[in-house]
Formats: C-alpha cells, sequence, structure tokens
C-alpha cells in the first residue's frame, strides 16, 4: 500500500468516526461517503438515497455531487439518510 492509499484509508476512517459521534449526538454531518437525498421545492426528486461523491464550494455556497448525477445540488435542498 502505498502513501496516497494510506492517507485515503485514513481520511475514511476519520469521517466514519465523525459520522458516528454525530449520529450518537443526533447531529447529521454532510460528507463524502454519506447518502442523502434531494428536496427542492418540498419534494423528493430520487426514489432512493444516493451516496455523496464530491462537495464543491462557489462563489460562496457549497454543492453536493452524488452517484449517478452529474448535477451539483445547493446544500440547503440535501436531506441526509
Amino acid at each position: 500500500m502505498n502513501i496516497k492509499e494510506n492517507l485515503s484509508d485514513i481520511i475514511r476512517n476519520c469521517v466514519k468516526q465523525v459520522q458516528n459521534i454525530c449520529k450518537s449526538y443526533k447531529v447529521n454531518v454532510v460528507a463524502i461517503g454519506a447518502y442523502c437525498n434531494w428536496r427542492s421545492c418540498g419534494a423528493l426528486q430520487w426514489s432512493r438515497p444516493r451516496r455523496i461523491v464530491h462537495i464543491a464550494e462557489k462563489d460562496g455556497y457549497t454543492f453536493v455531487f452524488c452517484d449517478g448525477s452529474s448535477t451539483g445540488i445547493p446544500l440547503e435542498q440535501i436531506e441526509l439518510e
């Protein structure tokens, strides 16, 4: 295993630990690997949750990208599962 793979594993494990801690305190964390649904105009847009694969910021707004879609979804429209 090279350094890049080790670092990726460490980051993944840290994210999982933070998510577990937040779950125990009933706090939701938007993070890569978490599952979410997209609510727009009051309606869920997907029939089932999708995994977050990328989070980006542009012009002061945060966008979430999920499996199966190249559309950046505004963070405030994301509901974690």
